[in-house]
């Protein structure tokens, strides 16, 4: 199990909108995410179609249920637009959503199903 602090360089959270400045090529970006609907027992995420990590919140005293989305950094890519895309299997039904970020920022736009 892996625990990260909140006030991380490359936590992205409520403390922190964009990842610090000494980033280097390959550091692992913790975006922190709040999933709003149901828990899905198969799920591939996609960044800009390259499959990255999902990850759910350790079942400790005090977790809140959060999941983090885990990309490697490239500082070449910093700020720039890229795709989210999130397959997903519940009850059966098979969705995939997709989503708007920026490379080491705090940012998660739904686009479609919009």
């Amino acid at each position: 199990m892996t625990l990260w602090s909140a006030r991380s360089g490359n936590v992205l959270s409520i403390i922190r909108n964009e990842v610090a400045e000494d980033m280097a090529e390959g550091d692992l970006v913790i975006l922190v995410i709040d999933n709003q609907g149901e828990a899905a027992p198969r799920v591939l995420v996609k960044l800009d179609g390259q499959a990255i990590e999902l990850i759910g919140e350790p079942d400790i005293d005090g977790a809140h249920g959060l999941h983090f989305i885990k990309y490697p950094f490239k500082p070449s890519l910093r700020g720039m637009e890229q795709r989210v895309e999130l397959w997903f299997e519940s009850s059966g039904v098979q969705d995939t959503h997709l989503y708007r970020t920026e490379h080491g920022r705090r940012v998660l736009c739904r686009i479609d199903p919009a």
